[in-house]
């Protein structure tokens, strides 16, 4: 990969790499220095954990432990501290016990990840997981997703309100749907239709993929509102 990223940086209109499902068991030293110190390549990693409790992810056949999970984020912390870190979690998947779950939910208020997403675990036909014992009931699922996502906003709005006044690079996508002078934007922390955006008001027309650099006003719900100090492209 590590090869694939510096080859890919050697294109002159490639502007912004970003790292998606980038499995964690997978990094070494070489990939985290290209990351640290390659201007093109976005700082922002995500990371497919799935959940953070040992035996689940015994379970779920991951390969991994919660500890080589928080030692790679220490990692990533450490030698790149802009990064922003994004993983996605299955809650309720069979066997899970209200400890493995409160496992979980204890490394999310330890970890603190930038961006998260979750789901519930759905039973599909034909599966290795179908067929475990200790299917979990919907109503627990719901609950417990409630609480993964109801703490995970609370980190992300913490993180976003540190970003208030402060300015960003950001890349225009386009006009909101239904405004015809507001436009979303992102910076190198949000990857394009899963994360939040960036909303900045202009009656001027503004040009898909141009630079703008912006600050922060204010927190929309998900979203960060930003006011145009100057174009860039």
């Amino acid at each position: 990969m590590v090869k694939l990223l510096k080859e890919l940086a050697k294109i002159d209109n490639l502007r912004w790499i970003r790292l998606l499902y980038c499995y964690p068991n997978n990094f070494n030293d070489e990939l985290i220095e290209v990351i640290k110190t390659e201007p093109k390549i976005c700082k922002y990693i995500d990371l497919p954990l799935q959940h953070a409790d040992n035996s689940i992810l015994k379970r779920m056949g991951r390969n991994i432990t919660q500890e080589e999970i928080v030692d790679l984020i220490h990692k990533l912390r450490a030698n790149i501290p802009e990064i922003v870190i994004r993983s996605t979690f299955i809650v309720g998947f069979p066997g899970e016990t209200r400890e493995n779950f409160n496992n979980l939910i204890k490394f999310l208020q330890e970890m603190r990840l930038d961006r998260v997403g979750a789901f519930l675990y759905s039973k599909e036909d034909n599966t290795p997981a179908a067929k475990l014992p200790g299917q979990i009931k919907k109503a627990t699922k719901q609950k417990r997703l409630d609480k993964v996502m109801q703490i995970s906003y609370q980190i992300l709005l913490e993180k976003h309100q540190k970003l208030v006044n402060k300015p960003l690079i950001v890349q225009v996508d386009g006009l909101l749907e239904g405004y015809d002078s507001l436009w979303v934007c992102r910076s190198m922390g949000e990857a394009p239709e899963i994360d939040p955006v960036i909303l900045v008001q202009s009656t001027e027309k503004l040009t898909v993929g141009q630079l703008l650099k912006v600050k922060i006003t204010h927190l929309e719900d998900y979203d960060l509102i930003g006011e145009i100090q100057r174009e860039l492209t």
